[in-house]
């Protein structure tokens, strides 16, 4: 605790990046599960909804300092940032406002053994000027999370012929698979599908505008595709 709250307040004099020397022993030993190197203590790959809105941790037993608002990923799938809903904790003047993080650190799970909190590791944002952040300034490389949800899918000869329900992280931090509500179309059935996340072409005119997604097979193809059915059981099989 002492030698966090030295870390904070080094921040808050400097009001700039974050120095590298300024916390020696940011976190403490590992206890959850990490994105390199921990032990698991539940399932991997999970889905992106149970990341969003985790409490937000520096160190296990803390109290949580925020939640996570966003995730930021490239078309590839790595998941880039984190965003988090409050920045009061970095004594930054980013009181009640959105900051970007590196997505480092470790996913602990609950009794349950689903995601309880996130806890971030700030020695990954050393050196960084750490700003708000703003939508309307996000990089055009960069897609947000929430906005893949339910973004609408179009197929090679339909478009709208489904949404993104649900994306799956893997340990590494990349969006593996992507779950895929079919549109109902006259004497067919309702189904979900699961395809590789890199089947996926994600599309944004601007920082602000509706993100979309594209296959580049037919609709007959997409519907074939395996049914998704909880969680994948493993990177190589949906």
């Amino acid at each position: 605790m002492k030698t966090l709250s030295l870390c904070l307040l080094a921040a808050a004099l400097f009001m700039g990046p974050i120095p590298r020397d300024a916390c020696a022993d940011p976190l403490a030993e590992p206890d959850g599960v990490g994105f390199s190197g921990e032990q698991a203590q539940f399932s991997w790959p999970v889905s992106a909804s149970d990341l969003l809105n985790l409490p937000v941790r520096i160190y296990g037993g803390a109290p949580p300092v925020s939640v996570v608002d966003d995730l930021l990923l490239k078309a590839d799938g790595r998941v880039v940032r984190v965003i988090i809903d409050n920045g009061q904790f970095l004594r930054m003047g980013l009181d009640g406002k959105r900051v970007a993080l590196p997505y480092e650190g470790a996913i602990v799970p609950g009794a349950d053994g689903e995601p309880a909190f996130l806890r971030i590791n700030i020695a990954a944002s050393y050196g960084e000027v750490i700003r708000e952040f703003r939508y309307e300034l996000m990089s055009p490389t960069d897609y947000s999370m929430k906005a893949i949800l339910g973004a609408p899918v179009s197929t090679s000869d339909m478009p709208g012929a489904g949404s993104l329900h649900t994306l799956w992280v893997s340990e590494a931090g990349t969006v593996e698979y992507a779950d895929v509500d079919l549109s109902v179309l006259p004497g067919q059935l309702s189904k979900r599908v699961r395809i590789p996340f890199t089947d996926l072409r994600l599309s944004r005119l601007g920082p602000m505008d509706e993100t979309r997604a594209f296959v580049d097979y037919p609709l007959l193809d997409l519907r074939t595709m395996s049914e998704a059915v909880g969680a994948p059981t493993s990177p190589d099989t949906p």
